[in-house]
């Protein structure tokens, strides 16, 4: 990972979103949500955990907006081709639209 564990424990509770997502997976999610940059962890709620302060959807690090950049670079470091590199990011990591982003960046290249 780019980034260490505590990087993204610490962002993870500046991240308007993410810590949101925290507290609710630490303390109990609300029967509904309305706000469209929870509905996606609000659908995974059940698979969230929360491992020395990092969100994590099952295997896969959840991770905040400051660092999705980075994490975009280190994917296309050793670029495989598209699927590829999507596969091994959904090996590991995890954001809402995660395979746009990829794409995007991709396009970039």
């Amino acid at each position: 990972m780019p980034v260490s564990a505590a990087d993204i424990a610490a962002e993870t509770k500046k991240d308007p979103t993410l810590a949101g997502v925290l507290q609710f997976t630490q303390n109990g999610w609300p029967s509904y949500v309305d706000e469209e940059n929870l509905k996606p962890y609000f659908q995974r709620k059940e698979e969230l955990t929360v491992e020395s302060g990092v969100l994590q959807w099952g295997l896969r690090v959840i991770i905040p907006q400051k660092f999705r950049q980075r994490m975009l670079q280190e994917l296309y470091e050793n670029h495989q081709g598209m699927n590829k590199t999507k596969a091994i990011a959904r090996s590991y990591v995890y954001w809402p639209n995660l395979d746009r982003d990829i794409e995007t960046y991709g396009k970039r290249m």
